[in-house]
């Protein structure tokens, strides 16, 4: 009697009950096409939440101003705290569409009938970095910025607290962009009649956000070179390296 192994492909054999099963898990509701509809129509909101949040770092360069009378740094308070409320309110509208994203788009693996991703490594690999660039975009760096460092950078280190916030909302700004340009492309594809008007205003809010954005960092390196002036002069007039210019550092 001769034995014969056959390959563990041909071993496996589907009953139509299990073949049903198979289908049913495969093609899971997450991956429909009706849903898929259903949650692009809120996609107008989470393009307004990510401009609206977008709009808001530009306003962390308006916190630190002069006081004239004192001649030193002055850090608005009320401002800060209203301004990282808002944000990290109008970021948990991204974190919840991340997540929903996360669980609705990302490709299944089919590992029942051993075929691997149902979609091809490259649309995995963008639908992969669509994925991590909404999770770097909503990181609260500015928040841990202010909360955490801020207040253990006294005297003359203060300012250095401030250049790594300036460097945090720069850096993060071009995957919060990106992001909200997804959503637009998004919002915008599932609405075909209005593309036309609603790339315009699109594009409008765009030259707002960057006039803004581009104000705000002027007129806080306008703070710190008169900042720097100060301490030039301080230095010729025989003060310390290490005076601070911060007024609550008296």
């Amino acid at each position: 009697m001769s034995c014969t192994f056959r390959p563990e492909t041909e071993l496996v054999q589907y009953s139509p009950s299990s073949r049903r099963l198979r289908n049913r898990i495969i093609s899971a509701p997450r991956n429909s096409p009706s849903s898929s509809r259903s949650f692009d129509n809120w996609n107008l909101i989470f393009v307004a939440a990510c401009w609206l949040s977008i709009s808001l770092d530009g306003s962390f360069f308006y916190i630190l101003y002069i006081d004239d009378y004192r001649k030193c740094l002055v850090l608005a308070k009320d401002l800060t705290f209203t301004l990282v409320v808002l944000r990290t309110v109008l970021d948990s509208f991204q974190i919840v569409y991340v997540y929903i994203r996360a669980h609705t788009h990302v490709p299944v693996p089919d590992f029942i009938n051993g075929r691997g991703f149902h979609t091809s490594k490259w649309t995995f690999a963008k639908k992969f970095f669509c994925l991590l660039n909404g999770i770097v975009s909503v990181l609260p760096l500015p928040q841990a910025v202010i909360y955490l460092v801020v207040p253990k950078m006294r005297g003359h280190k203060f300012l250095s607290a401030m250049s790594l916030l300036k460097f945090v909302l720069v850096a993060q700004f071009l995957p919060r962009f990106v992001r909200m340009y997804q959503l637009f492309t998004k919002a915008a594809s599932s609405s075909g009649a209005v593309h036309g008007l609603a790339s315009g205003i699109f594009h409008f809010l765009v030259y707002l956000l960057v006039s803004h954005s581009f104000g705000a960092l002027w007129y806080f390196l306008a703070i710190v070179r008169v900042s720097v002036c100060w301490r030039q002069a301080c230095l010729h007039a025989g003060c310390s390296s290490h005076d601070s210019f911060y007024c609550d550092d008296d």
